[in-house]
């Protein structure tokens, strides 16, 4: 059985659009296991299951998170990237 990578995703957009996963928030051997999005976003119906978080250090400083997604970074977003990277996450930006 191959390894599942625990992912943080990080919103910094209320426009971006969610990922699809199945219904065990899993897609390709990735887990996303905490999510922060903006307050009132419907978030909560695409990641069932995930821990949905307020700080971003609840996703950067949690050793179980393997890769952190930043999702429509701009300035902000990029001092989160370069944060997650000092925390030794591997970053994808979308």
């Amino acid at each position: 059985m191959a390894n599942v990578t625990n992912v943080g995703l990080i919103q910094c957009s209320d426009s971006a659009k969610p990922y699809r996963l199945d219904s065990k928030n899993e897609s390709n051997n990735f887990h996303i296991k905490k999510v922060m999005a903006h307050a009132g976003s419907s978030y909560t119906s695409f990641y069932p299951g995930a821990e949905f978080v307020q700080d971003k250090n609840d996703i950067l400083h949690d050793g179980s998170i393997d890769l952190v997604i930043i999702s429509s970074p701009g300035a902000e977003g990029m001092s989160i990237v370069t944060e997650a990277l000092g925390a030794g996450k591997s970053v994808r930006i979308l």
